[in-house]
C-alpha cells in the first residue's frame, strides 16, 4: 500500500496496574561489569502518579545488581504520559549479565509509599506479584 501508514499497536509482553505495558527490551554489555537494559513502555491510560522503575539483575534468585529511577532519566515522568505514548527507558545495572545463570526482573513502584504495581496480564509464563522476570 503506497503512501499509507497502518497503525497497528505493538503487542505488549506484560501489563502492570495503571495501564503500564512493557512492549520489549534489550540487554547489552556496558563497560566493565555493567549491563545496559533498554525497556520500551506504553501508557494505556492517563496517569496521575509519577512511578519509579526498578531493574534487578538476579543470580540464583538473589539481587546482585540493580538500578531504580524515574523512566527516561526523569525527563518525562509518568504523570505526563498520555494513552498511546511509547517511552524508551534505559538503565545501567552493576553486574555482567550471564544468560546461562542470570535473569533480569523489572517493575514499578510509587516512591513516596513504596507501593509496587502488580502485573495484571502477561503474554508468557505465570503472573508474579510485582515484578516481571524477563525470559
Amino acid at each position: 500500500v503506497r503512501g499509507e501508514r497502518l497503525d497497528r499497536p505493538t503487542p505488549a509482553v506484560a501489563r502492570f496496574q495503571e495501564g503500564l505495558e512493557l512492549l520489549d527490551w534489550e540487554l547489552e554489555p556496558e563497560g566493565e561489569g555493567q549491563t545496559r537494559v533498554r525497556l520500551r513502555w506504553r501508557a494505556t491510560q492517563p496517569l496521575s502518579t509519577d512511578y519509579t522503575v526498578f531493574v534487578h539483575l538476579l543470580r540464583k534468585n538473589e539481587v546482585v545488581g540493580q538500578d531504580d529511577g524515574a523512566p527516561g532519566g526523569g525527563l518525562y515522568p509518568t504523570s505526563w504520559w498520555r494513552p498511546g505514548d511509547e517511552i524508551v527507558d534505559e538503565h545501567v545495572v552493576m553486574g555482567s549479565y550471564d544468560p546461562r545463570q542470570d535473569q533480569i526482573a523489572v517493575g514499578w513502584y510509587e516512591w513516596s509509599s513504596m507501593r509496587h504495581l502488580r502485573i495484571v496480564w502477561r503474554e508468557q509464563g505465570e503472573l508474579e506479584l510485582d515484578r516481571l522476570t524477563l525470559p
